[in-house]
Parts: structure tokens; C-alpha cells; sequence
């Protein structure tokens, strides 16, 4: 039917005892028309990656974090903003010409010998990211600890 998309088959229940999951395949279908309007498409599969993305970077506060930050224990990366760009220079962009201009030049030895040193700062304390922007490893890398915790002193992990 959709080459791009396997279907699996789950067991049939009764929508009524699935609220959430009915709550949730709503969204997914309103976001995925939204998208559909906005790119004049009909290829809904398309936009299965973004719709996704947006769903697992929401707050969820049965966990207090997004699912991506209880994933992966850093919150996700969206945008320029989050490149490895200083704000000030972010704050002067124009257009995409200016972009790839300070994007060239941004990449010195000072501060590809930052990234160095982050590397192995991350490496030092246990974290084995990359993360480009020192500035952001301490707000980055701290570990989310809220959903790993709880599942390690509530039960012990076997290695089988």
C-alpha cells in the first residue's frame, strides 16, 4: 500500500479501554494534515519523521521531561540556536549566504581546540558525547537522572 511505511498488526482491542492511545493517534493524524496543508502533499509518510520528533520532544509531566531527555539525558538539539554558533553572531544572520560564511570561518584552531578539550572534559567525567559547544556541557550533559534513578532503587538489573 505505502512503500515507505511497514504496517504491524497488533492485537485488536476496544478503543474505549485505549484512551490514551486513541488521544495520541489523534494528534499524530491532526499534525500529520497540518503538515500535509502546509507542504501541498499528499504523501503523509513524509512527514512521519517531524511528527515524531515533535511527539518525543514534549514535555511530559508523568515524567517530568520529554521523552527524547528521559531517552538520552540531554535536551534535544532544535535550530541554529543550538548549533555551535556564539548567540551574538546568530543575533546579525540575514540569510543563508551570511550563514555559511561564519559558519567557515567560525571553525579556527582556538576553536577546534575547544572542542578538543570538551571532548576530553566529557570523557573525564563519564560522558562519552561530543558535545561542541563547551559553553553548553554543563547544562547539556548532566545526566537525567529522574526516570533512571527510580528504576535502579526500585529493582536490580541482571545481565544475562
Amino acid at each position: 500500500m505505502w512503500k515507505d511505511v511497514k504496517i504491524v498488526h497488533g492485537k485488536p482491542r476496544h478503543s474505549q479501554t485505549q484512551g490514551s492511545v486513541e488521544r495520541a493517534n489523534q494528534d499524530i493524524q491532526n499534525m500529520l494534515t497540518t503538515g500535509m496543508n502546509d507542504n501541498d502533499t499528499n504523501k503523509w509518510s513524509d512527514g512521519l519523521p517531524f511528527v515524531q520528533f515533535a511527539k518525543n520532544t514534549t514535555y511530559h509531566e508523568g515524567i517530568r521531561q520529554s521523552p527524547y531527555e528521559a531517552m538520552f539525558g540531554i535536551k534535544p538539539k532544535r535550530g541554529i540556536a543550538s548549533s555551535f554558533l556564539p548567540g551574538e553572531q546568530i543575533a546579525n544572520i540575514e540569510n543563508e549566504e551570511q550563514l555559511e560564511e561564519i559558519a567557515n570561518t567560525f571553525e579556527t584552531d582556538e576553536q577546534l581546540e575547544g572542542t578538543v578539550n570538551t571532548f576530553e572534559d566529557n570523557l573525564s567525567n563519564g560522558h562519552t558525547e561530543n558535545h561542541i559547544r563547551k559553553r553548553n556541557t554543563e547544562e547539556d550533559l548532566q545526566p537525567t537522572t529522574s526516570l533512571y534513578q527510580a528504576l535502579t532503587e526500585q529493582h536490580e538489573f541482571i545481565s544475562i
